[in-house]
Order: C-alpha cells, then structure tokens, then sequence
C-alpha cells in the first residue's frame, strides 16, 4: 500500500520511549511501531462503537425473530421496491421478548 509521510516532532523522553518500545515488540523502525499503535486505537474505537451499537440495539425494543422466513420476506420486499438496503421495517409474525 502507499504511503504518504507524515513527520512529527517528539520530545526527548518521547522519542526514547518509542524506541524502546519499537525495539521490544520487534519492530525494525520506529514507523512500524508507531503505525500499529495507531492501527490498534482505530480497531479499539471501532470496537467501542460497534458495541455501542449493539447496546442500541438490544435497548430499542422487543426484538424479532430473525429466521429464514424474516430474511425472505425482506429479500421480497427489497426487489419489489418497497424497501431501501436502508430501511429497517419489522415484518408481521411473532414477537419474542429478548432472552427468549
């Protein structure tokens, strides 16, 4: 993948630091280091939003039954035009309460 660069200054104990911890976890340049920290706090903040989510979710009501009828009657109505991939409509059937 290419790369742009981006150049920061650090201060003493700050560069020292990176590499140290460049050179403990096996990296051959304190970039390498630096990018996977970077790259681990975005997959933590992804984490954290989609667990956010998911509590929205599981606080937004009854729940419904995800089964094979649910998913054809939404494949259905998504070709006959009476849904968007964004619309969100619960079909007619039973509702069960969550931990059911």
């Amino acid at each position: 993948m290419a790369s742009d660069s981006l150049y920061i200054s650090l201060n003493e104990p700050l560069k020292s630091f990176v590499e140290e911890q460049t050179a403990a976890a096996g990296f051959a340049r304190p970039d390498e280091y630096v990018s996977a920290v970077l790259n681990a706090e975005r997959r933590r903040k992804a984490e954290d939003e989609l667990e956010q989510l998911l509590l929205e979710g599981l606080n937004s009501g009854p729940s419904i039954e995800a089964n094979e009828e649910f998913w054809n009657e939404k494949l259905r109505r998504l070709r006959n035009g009476e849904l968007t991939p964004r619309q969100h409509h619960e079909p007619a059937g039973p509702r069960h309460a969550h931990g059911e």
